[in-house]
């Protein structure tokens, strides 16, 4: 049996930067911020980068600024 498309489409895959990836309080992680789009890796660079943003605000004393920076 052979199979044919009336149709085809091709479609980039994309990535976005951002700069800076936090503005006052509010922070991107996972895919949002690192756009792992290649793979699916969003899952895991989300639960890594919450693990180490949790442990720059232990260490910076909760100051959102310092932790941001880290």
């Amino acid at each position: 049996m052979r199979r044919t498309a009336h149709e085809l489409q091709f479609d980039s895959i994309s990535r976005v930067d951002l700069q800076p990836w936090s503005d006052g309080r509010v922070a991107l992680v996972g895919d949002a911020a690192c756009g792992a789009t290649r793979g699916g890796m969003g899952t895991g660079t989300a639960v890594v980068a919450a693990y180490v943003l949790a442990g720059e605000l232990a260490t910076a004393g909760s100051d959102y600024r310092a932790a941001f920076a880290g």
